[in-house]
């Protein structure tokens, strides 16, 4: 590993503790993708952005569902490699999209079983 990609995973755990920090208890962490949504814990959040290069925090406030306060009001965005060829799902560039959702309301919605 360069020192560059030493720097830049560093930056990405430094931009993912800023986020959790933010959140408490009655937020759920969700990892979405093609497959579906993962509930993931903050060390398995730490554990992806080991591997990116590049991170974001995302504004989603003017989401119909932040304002109603069952999704979080900043996403987060990591990525490794291009993030343009990661969007395509190109060979050796991913792109994770996390976002935090109100623990009681995706509960509701999804039952106490996804949770586990």
């Amino acid at each position: 590993m360069s020192v560059v990609q030493s720097q830049e995973q560093a930056n990405c755990s430094k931009v993912v503790k800023t986020w959790l920090n933010e959140l408490d208890d009655q937020w759920i962490i969700i990892q979405a993708s093609d497959e579906g949504d993962r509930i993931l814990s903050p060390q398995e959040l730490y554990g992806i952005s080991s591997n990116c290069q590049q991170s974001e925090i995302d504004d989603c406030s003017d989401l119909s569902y932040a304002q109603q306060g069952y999704l979080f009001h900043q996403g987060l965005l990591l990525w490794t490699g291009d993030l343009a060829k990661a969007y395509r799902q190109e060979e050796g560039n991913q792109v994770y999209f996390v976002n935090a959702y109100q623990r009681r309301q995706y509960t509701q919605n999804h039952g106490p079983s996804k949770l586990m």
